[in-house]
């Protein structure tokens, strides 16, 4: 980093403890109630966009096969599981708010609400508009196309704080320099947020610093969004005879594109430590033990695997049951917060859970809540992963745990429960996370882990200590870890009368929507630009 930077940002981030400052602002974490109805409203009022007909078309595989209710919806709990999956698969987007610790049915109107609480505040609204039937899927759809209307809303009213910020004008045209300074600067703080709890002002532009000192792989990043930008370029319609120009609204949709896709890039990373933690995998049961996991830090001290073995165990990532053989499981390690980016108040992104691709195909085929343990077994056993060759002949191990699962539930074996779910990371040990029991664990992200003191990384003791430990050699392949205890998404009801409802059910939702919310709704308060400016861009 040259000298001068280094004192301008040094300056910077000692100088100025603005509160309004946009990095760990409050500001950034809340929203009006009054964006997220005006949100609701205006998707729900349109019964047709080929936006809402794409995202049911992606949802439908899996409605269909997800357990309903007696009005033939999903209720809440499935409501919440299933946009859950479908962010992660879609965006690599982990919503906040939309995961099991997160509960809330309120839909009380409020001035403001915490940005992880839109999930639930946007469901109260739906589920009292629909009388407590549930959602079907096309209320699914107007859910989930909520949720982004409000994340590219965040991304317009951030990116026009950057704009003011730095003095880029954001009415009319710009240079293309200065909306790629921009976009990269808001790059840096909001999806990257390599600046997390320093108070830097607007005013100084990241690009400018050697930003590999905060965020290593910053060149790799750079030329991926040029890759973006050109292969963007390309696939958009535009007359090659008219001459384009930036401006704020072409750096807002660039922005929103490139959140749909940044878990492309984030792959990348993600790939290269799935790969060196295979390297080390322990008899093929996707586990590393310890002394393994920790063996880099003898030779470099910014060794890409460095947590704690507490923190491992509170990220639900730490196989303890031989104290002598304490092992990382690859795939719960994988998808835990210690690798997410806090992208948004909305969500973050996160290595993808490989299983996730694997649990689509096997319910496509199925297309229903449980299936016989002959009929998955099936097709499990033509379904390859990165680590597993297909077709192949299960095991008399895996066939007979299967059999196990259809007998606890009188003869089929429920996709969405526990059980299913550890027998998928004995098929796929690599690639399906082990299902820890509800209430054993309570993940949290490195800064929530570090909040009392506590470090997220080893200490040079503790990996010593690993490093020490040589377990003895066993011919026979360990056992990966078993238990009974089960846990279904929701019972399983049939719906009483499939034939007229979705129609009369439709029909009384768009109502509801409309005269509920429409008293609800205020325009964004005119003495606020970057409110004003979002609201153009509100998609």
């Amino acid at each position: 980093m040259a000298k001068g930077l280094q004192t301008l940002l040094v300056a910077a981030c000692l100088g100025f403890a603005d509160a309004s400052a946009f990095l760990g602002s409050k500001e950034k974490q809340e929203i009006a109630s009054d964006d997220v109805q005006e949100a609701l409203q205006s998707i729900a009022a349109i019964t047709k966009s080929p936006e809402l007909s794409s995202i049911e078309d992606e949802l439908r595989p899996m409605f269909v096969a997800l357990p309903k209710n007696k009005h033939g919806a999903l209720d809440h709990a499935t409501v919440r599981y299933a946009l859950h999956r479908y962010f992660v698969q879609k965006h690599g987007w982990h919503m906040n708010g939309l995961g099991s610790e997160v509960e809330g049915r309120s839909a009380v109107v409020s001035l403001s609400l915490v940005k992880d609480r839109a999930p639930s505040f946007i469901q109260g609204l739906l589920e009292k508009r629909l009388h407590g039937e549930g959602l079907g899927l096309h209320d699914m759809a107007v859910f989930a196309s909520t949720l982004s209307s409000l994340v590219h809303q965040e991304i317009a009213a951030g990116l026009y704080r950057i704009f003011d910020g730095l003095e880029v004008p954001s009415a009319g045209t710009i240079s293309r320099e200065a909306a790629d300074v921009a976009v990269k600067n808001y790059i840096l703080r909001d999806t990257i947020g390599v600046l997390v709890g320093m108070d830097v002002e607007m005013s100084v532009d990241l690009t400018r610093v050697d930003m590999k000192e905060f965020y290593p792989s910053w060149d790799e990043l750079s030329a991926w969004l040029e890759d973006f930008r050109q292969t963007r370029n390309l696939l958009s319609v535009r007359n090659p005879f008219v001459q384009q120009h930036d401006s704020f609204e072409s750096s807002v949709a660039f922005v929103q594109d490139m959140s749909h896709n940044f878990m492309k890039y984030q792959s990348l990373d993600c790939t290269g430590l799935k790969s060196s933690l295979v390297e080390m995998d322990h008899q093929g049961t996707g586990r590393v033990l310890l002394r393994d996991f920790y063996s880099g830090f003898q030779h470099d001290p910014l060794h890409l695997f460095a947590e704690s073995v507490d923190y491992l165990r509170n990220l639900g990532a730490l196989d303890d049951r031989d104290p002598t053989r304490v092992s990382v499981v690859i795939p719960n390690y994988l998808i835990s917060k210690t690798n997410c980016l806090a992208a948004s108040g909305f969500y973050s992104i996160c290595c993808s859970n490989e299983c996730e691709g694997l649990m689509r195909h096997l319910e496509t085929e199925v297309a229903a809540p449980s299936g016989s343990a002959e009929r998955i077994a099936d097709i499990i056993s033509t379904l390859s992963s990165d680590s597993v060759d297909a077709p192949r002949n299960l095991s008399s191990t895996l066939r007979g745990r299967l059999d196990q699962i259809a007998r606890h539930h009188g003869g089929a074996v429920p996709l969405y429960g526990r059980l299913f779910s550890q027998w998928m990371h004995h098929a796929y040990p690599r690639e399906c996370p082990f299902p820890h029991v509800s209430g054993t664990t309570s993940p949290m992200s490195p800064e929530q882990w570090m909040v009392d003191g506590r470090s997220d990384e080893a200490s040079k003791e503790e990996v010593e200590k690993y490093l020490a430990m040589v377990p003895e050699q066993d011919s026979v392949a360990e056992e990966l870890p078993w238990s009974t205890v089960e846990e279904l998404v929701v019972d399983y009801v049939r719906p009483s009368a499939p034939g007229a409802f979705p129609s009369i059910r439709g029909f009384m939702f768009l109502t509801a929507i409309v005269s509920f919310a429409a008293p609800l709704v205020k325009a964004m308060q005119a003495s606020d630009p970057s409110s004003a400016k979002a609201e153009q861009h509100m998609v």
